[in-house]
């Protein structure tokens, strides 16, 4: 998944956000989705980018409210699952949207004024949550003007299509591994499983014809991508500290960067090519 990770390893639990898991907790819950339930996830999701390109072309406020319903129950849907439910928290920005469109009068332009930054930044200072009825239009979903909301509200759209999408090149990589090398092993052991990951890792012909590619589904994984590392010290549950803190940043192979035993951080910028849709 594209952005930016942040999670702990230490012995065989894993914490992401906060929330302990055992090793393979997180994998189990996503590769035991069946083709009928991605077959729902997928078909919201397509819902979706089709009524963004809907408003990308017409700009039309009800074609918006429609994509913000659809986001919604394509939200819940991905929330079904433990992972999503961690990465994603969107609920506020539904509400928020919903009250910017019923609020909207197409016939008077949102502005951004100097008054309204006072404003942004007492609420900030203050921490408070003010109630969105008594927010002026140009706060609502984000401070800006229209195309400033619609673009904030668009990059929300593109996360979720790299969330399906992933889910998607996830369960059939693993599925193409279960299917095509590791029923065919003679003796199940340690030695001939690592030996198997790594021709599955490593093998060009394998790498062709079984990795999905996460952006078309279609060619092989980069074998390599860029990506930036930092160990985190912190104390762990039995009282040890990581390593002091070291950043490295470069090409390193993906399918590796997150196998560590210590506290770290993981930032990968989203590197998506040309044309490159959601979906």
């Amino acid at each position: 998944m594209d952005g930016r990770i942040v999670f702990y390893t230490y012995g065989t639990t894993m914490e992401l956000n906060g929330h302990p898991f055992s090793a393979g907790e997180l994998t189990e819950n996503l590769i035991n989705l069946t083709p009928d339930d991605y077959d729902v996830i997928r078909t919201k999701a397509e819902r979706v980018i089709d009524l963004a390109g809907r408003y990308n072309r017409k700009r039309d406020v009800a074609v918006w409210r429609m994509l913000n319903k659809e986001m919604s129950a394509l939200s819940a849907e991905l929330k079904k699952f433990t992972v999503f439910q961690l990465l994603l928290d969107d609920d506020d920005l539904f509400k928020e949207t919903e009250e910017f469109l019923n609020r909207y009068d197409p016939a008077t332009p949102v502005k951004f004024t100097e008054q309204d930054m006072d404003l942004y930044s007492q609420l900030i200072e203050a921490d408070g949550k003010e109630s969105l009825s008594n927010l002026p239009l140009s706060l609502l979903l984000y401070p800006g003007d229209m195309t400033d909301k619609w673009e904030f509200y668009f990059s929300h759209v593109t996360r979720y299509g790299s969330y399906v999408m992933d889910i998607y090149a996830f369960n059939q990589t693993i599925r193409n591994f279960i299917n095509s090398i590791l029923s065919r092993l003679e003796t199940n052991s340690p030695e001939t499983y690592a030996r198997a990951l790594y021709d599955f890792y490593n093998d060009p012909r394998l790498i062709q014809k079984l990795i999905v590619n996460p952006l078309t589904s279609t060619a092989s994984y980069n074998r390599h991508d860029e990506y930036m590392l930092s160990y985190v010290p912190r104390e762990l549950p039995d009282g040890r500290t990581s390593d002091g803190p070291r950043t490295t940043s470069g090409t390193s192979s993906t399918r590796r960067c997150g196998a560590r035993t210590s506290p770290l951080t993981i930032s990968r910028p989203a590197s998506h090519p040309k044309g490159y849709t959601p979906f």
